[in-house]
């Protein structure tokens, strides 16, 4: 079966942690042939904060963790055994995987953040 990328829906403002709690249990349970990569896909942006530019990180899907896995019933339920993660019940990751093409395809300062 091949790695395909899965969304996984998450307590906004918790994207972070949750991605670090996935690939500990990855880790734990010996699951990194299955679950390749986690991302929380972010970009920077350039702000005016009191007249100074700075830059900062902006979630562009805020409340997911994206994770290119292959789906086995061991992996599927080492995520969902997180607390407060569950697969997204959009079955259409079609638009998900134009995207990450698209991210891929800008340059390298817009990629975003990898967790793994």
């Amino acid at each position: 079966m091949a790695k395909r990328w899965y969304s996984i829906s998450v307590l906004s403002n918790y994207e972070k942690k949750i991605a670090e709690q996935i690939l500990h249990a990855v880790e734990q349970e010996g699951l990194s042939n299955e679950i390749e990569e986690v991302l929380v896909p972010t970009e920077e942006v350039l702000e005016v904060r009191r007249g100074k530019k700075v830059t900062s990180e902006r979630r562009f899907m805020p409340g997911y963790v994206l994770v290119k896995m292959e789906m086995t019933d061991k992996g599927y339920n080492t995520i969902n055994s997180i607390n407060e993660t569950s697969f997204s019940k959009n079955q259409n990751n079609n638009n998900l995987t134009k995207n990450l093409e698209n991210m891929n395809s800008k340059s390298s300062n817009n990629k975003p953040t990898d967790m793994s």
